[in-house]
């Protein structure tokens, strides 16, 4: 994992935010099948710790950023939202094989399960947000 200090840009926390929190509401769409949902809902997550890691003047580059974004997260020690961060990177794999494999079906029961780590890793990710950076005007996540 390559990382890259840069200068926290408050209007890129902001939209990484904002681009996530859309993406977890259009998880939710009844009309969608179990594994769209799922995978709107884990690259929500993953843009949630995106927000996150910008907040703290980091960005990953190279191959490999959705583990090492988790990762990074993981490694804050930031309590419930370190633990969540570490959740979602174990359920890379069947991400991964829901996007691009042919055998695994994402079950209603796996995507409750991936909707729920990415509602309180949301709600993890927004408190550590206005604790850091308290001047940042975020909309509130999705209950």
């Amino acid at each position: 994992m390559n990382l890259d200090t840069v200068p926290r840009v408050d209007r890129e926390v902001i939209m990484t935010w904002e681009k996530a929190t859309r993406a977890l509401r259009s998880s939710r769409h009844e009309t969608l099948h179990p594994e769209p949902a799922f995978i709107i809902a884990s690259q929500a997550a993953l843009q949630a710790c995106l927000a996150v890691l910008r907040a703290t003047g980091q960005q990953v580059i190279g191959r490999g950023q959705r583990q090492a974004i988790f990762s990074r997260v993981a490694d804050l020690n930031a309590g419930e939202l370190s633990r969540l961060a570490r959740a979602l990177d174990r359920m890379g794999k069947l991400r991964h094989e829901a996007l691009y494999g042919s055998t695994i079906v994402i079950d209603a029961a796996q995507l409750a399960k991936m909707q729920e780590l990415a509602r309180r890793l949301f709600a993890a990710a927004y408190e550590w947000l206005r604790t850091t950076t308290p001047g940042l005007e975020l909309t509130p996540p999705p209950g």
